[in-house]
């Protein structure tokens, strides 16, 4: 039976991650400003995508996801298909690798 897709629309850290959990499309509402790490790998994240096949997190043309400068915005690990559309990612920072805003441990396919 295929799996229901399912759209969340967030405007938090914390509601983004959540997301993570349940939606295959996550829309931006707002702002995302990361002041929180939620995965420590790799100097550390403010949004850990494990696993994931088919999300896409789509900033409407409008939104970005802000690093604040102290943290990597987005880790996508091994596995995970994910499209960022529509998304400004901005002030990503790593100690062992300044200005880092995405890791991913494959692979980026980037449409343009």
């Amino acid at each position: 039976r295929p799996r229901a897709l399912t759209t969340v629309t967030v405007s938090t850290q914390s509601a983004l991650n959540a997301a993570l959990a349940s939606g295959t499309t996550i829309e931006l509402a707002a702002n995302i400003n990361l002041t929180t790490t939620v995965d420590s790998s790799y100097g550390g994240s403010g949004v850990y995508i494990s696993g994931k096949t088919g999300l896409v997190i789509d900033g409407m043309g409008v939104y970005k996801v802000d690093g604040q400068g102290s943290r990597r915005c987005f880790y996508i690990d091994g596995g995970s298909e994910v499209a960022l559309q529509g998304l400004t990612i901005t002030n990503g920072y790593v100690v062992s690798c300044s200005r880092n805003c995405l890791l991913c441990s494959k692979s980026i396919t980037q449409d343009i």
